[in-house]
């Protein structure tokens, strides 16, 4: 979430009367995340988020997420669901964009997740995962693997100018997945496809909410899961905590237990996963938006993640090494 488009309380209000919200008290960008433009919105009538969609995909599929998050709240998952105004209307436009008005849910994102908090984060994505079971025509995952080649193709003479090693890590690791992974056929279905910590909300240790679906999409589950897994527990500060990989896991698989096929591939998809936001990362980094706060997330920090995976990770990344070393309370993993 950043500001790209700034919205001042005069060009606010007036779509405010269309929803008899009350009046405007407070408005403020929300820095967190990279896609559209968030505010804060306080009225007398309660607390809001207003979103305007910048990303021309997403815009064009914003009734696909409306159509997810009231699948899911159906279905009894915390996530905000857009309000509708006085005539039905949940799509809106402001200052040229799409907007969105979402009640507030309560708390904050943690910071640095504990144990706990990943248990809590794997059996929320298994939640996702088993309500989306039923949801009618998913869209096609708009970063699926295949876009994963081609924003390497965009970004490679750059790259390999500015930052040669990375280059040939992104190169290396293509290759390897299309021989190995790629080809695997895997349980498919809705995932949410950007599980990280500042999408999901903690309020007195509990999880009260998960946010920003507009990645949204039809997937294999275990690339959903190591999305997840690399966001909460292969850290910068480590790259690697084992207990709250192994917490998220056990909370994913206390609800929907992984196939074999899935556990064999799990190293695999953990790579896919720090890959797909390594590219991600650094066209964002190459060829910035301006906005009023705009957040530019460093891509080294994926880069770094893959590097340790496809190096020592190779040896302790899989279900097994894991719960035998926290049982030998083995105290570095990097």
């Amino acid at each position: 979430m950043s500001v790209y488009t700034p919205v001042t309380p005069g060009q606010l209000q007036p779509l405010l009367a269309h929803y008899g919200v009350g009046t405007l008290v407070g408005l403020s960008g929300i820095a967190q995340g990279m896609d559209n433009t968030n505010y804060r919105v306080t009225t007398t009538g309660g607390e809001f988020v207003l979103t305007l969609v910048e990303d021309p995909d997403q815009a064009r599929d914003l009734d696909h997420l409306i159509r997810v998050t009231a699948h899911l709240a159906q279905a009894g998952v915390p996530c905000p669901r857009p309000l509708a105004d006085r005539q039905g209307r949940v799509r809106q436009e402001l200052n040229g964009r799409p907007a969105l008005l979402t009640g507030l849910l309560p708390g904050d994102w943690p910071r640095r997740p504990s144990p706990d908090q990943c248990r809590a984060a794997g059996a929320l994505l298994a939640r996702i995962h088993l309500a989306g079971a039923d949801f009618a025509d998913p869209r096609p995952n708009p970063m699926d693997p295949g876009r994963w080649r081609t924003l390497f193709r965009e970004l490679s003479d750059r790259l390999s100018t500015a930052q040669p090693g990375t280059h040939a890590l992104i190169q290396d690791t293509l290759e390897g997945l299309q021989q190995r992974f790629l080809l695997l056929e895997l349980p498919t279905g809705l995932c949410h496809a950007d599980l990280f910590p500042d999408n999901t909300l903690f309020h007195d240790g509990r999880l009260t909410g998960v946010l920003d679906f507009h990645y949204a999409c039809r997937e294999r589950w275990l690339l959903d899961l190591a999305i997840t897994l690399a966001a909460w527990s292969l850290q910068d500060q480590g790259p690697w905590q084992p207990e709250q990989f192994l917490a998220l896991l056990t909370g994913y698989r206390q609800l929907r237990p992984l196939t074999p096929e899935e556990q064999e591939a799990l190293p695999l998809a953990l790579e896919g996963a720090c890959l797909r936001f390594l590219l991600t990362r650094l066209r964002a980094w190459l060829g910035p938006r301006s906005g009023d706060m705009v957040q530019h997330k460093d891509p080294e920090d994926f880069a770094a993640r893959l590097r340790w995976l496809r190096g020592t990770g190779k040896g302790v990344i899989s279900i097994e090494a894991i719960e035998q070393a926290l049982s030998n309370r083995q105290p570095d993993y990097r």
